[in-house]
């Protein structure tokens, strides 16, 4: 097995092909004996930090009649002014796989290998051989998906007194009272006062439904509209290794999720902590690590960092990650595929490139 130049990595994308979904993506296999000189190209990931911010998004939207909404419904928090305001909910973090560079390796299958299926990403990280099941990879969400999409509010039907006035104070007045023989009304339909007779409770309800849409949108006139929706934003390709305190991104009650260099909102940091690193190998030992991962399939076994999000003061999320930059590589013999009578399945973490599982299957 050797180490190939950026040139393999072209050919490699000619042969893969991608399945792609909002928050998932698929990993297709790949038959060995359908390649030519029985060769695969892979890669081991460097691994990459994101957040997924989810808030709560408000609008509010004054009424035409808002100005009098105390004296006529006496309402006291009637929405004067337009705004929209983000309230932040939490923060998750996550890690996932790119193919590094640097990293890229071939496979060279003897005839008579059971290794006939190779589990690649879209950009060549390797995350199996065998595999029996199919393998879908958590990615972060696609934020285009959670665009601002505010419900449309019903049209209103205004009484043609309404239409007709000049003024707001006039408009105020009548729809006031209008409002007032809404609630009178439902009242000696809820009671059983009212002169129109009802066949039934289905027919009850839809009357009181009326109503209480009608009033609801008369009253919407002098309150304003007050919505809320929960968005998820993201901020990606945070780096797992550099250690320290960083503002990795900045939030706003106005704007949300911002960049880091965007003064508008206050700092989110990360903050980056080797918990486990791999130590450096003496030339000896270099050099017997070589001879395995020319003879195998190369793995990762991953460092470990902590990782620290805090905003405001306040600790959002602490975890560990393993990552595949601060490890060191390992190889698996080709022997586990070469026994006659025996297939070896192999799966690999592919956001670290780690070992994480090798078991014997029935074909």
């Amino acid at each position: 097995m050797k180490l190939y130049t950026h040139k393999i990595l072209y050919l490699l994308v000619v042969l893969l092909t991608s399945y792609g979904c909002a928050t998932a993506q698929k990993v297709e296999r790949y038959s060995v004996g359908a390649l030519n000189d029985n060769r695969v190209v892979y890669a081991l990931p460097q691994t990459i930090l994101y957040m997924q911010v989810t808030s709560e998004v408000a609008r509010e939207i004054p009424g035409e009649l808002s100005l009098y909404a105390e004296r006529y419904l006496g309402t006291s928090n009637a929405v004067m002014e337009p705004a929209l305001k983000y309230h932040l909910k939490g923060i998750e973090l996550g890690a996932r796989g790119v193919a590094n560079e640097e990293q890229r390796f071939s496979i060279d299958f003897r005839k008579n290998s059971t290794a006939t299926n190779v589990s690649l990403t879209d950009d060549g990280v390797l995350v199996g051989i065998n595999l029996q099941e199919e393998v879908v990879l958590p990615k972060p969400i696609d934020v285009r998906s959670n665009e601002l999409k505010w419900e449309e509010l019903p049209e209103i039907k205004f009484p043609l007194e309404y239409i007709q006035a000049t003024t707001a104070a006039a408009k105020a007045k009548i729809l006031a009272d209008n409002i007032y023989r809404i609630r009178e009304s439902r009242d000696l339909v809820v009671s059983g006062e009212s002169e129109q007779p009802f066949a039934d409770g289905k027919a009850l309800e839809i009357a009181v439904k009326r109503l209480d849409n009608e009033e609801a949108a008369y009253t919407r006139q002098f309150n304003g509209v007050r919505q809320s929706q929960e968005i998820v934003q993201l901020a990606d390709h945070l780096s797992a290794t550099e250690e320290g305190r960083h503002v990795v991104a900045r939030f706003s009650t106005r704007e949300g999720l911002l960049p880091a260099d965007d003064l508008r909102g206050e700092p989110i940091y990360l903050e980056i902590k080797v918990v486990e690193q791999s130590a450096p190998l003496d030339e000896k030992e270099q050099k017997r690590l070589e001879r395995r991962l020319s003879k195998g399939i190369v793995y990762c076994v991953p460092g470990t960092v902590r990782a620290t999000i805090t905003y405001r003061g306040e600790v959002l999320e602490r975890r560990e990650v393993p990552v595949a930059q601060l490890g060191n590589l390992e190889a698996l013999d080709m022997v586990l595929f070469n026994t006659k009578g025996h297939t070896t399945s192999v799966e690999l973490y592919p956001m670290n490139g780690g070992l994480k599982e090798v078991k014997e299957i029935n074909l």
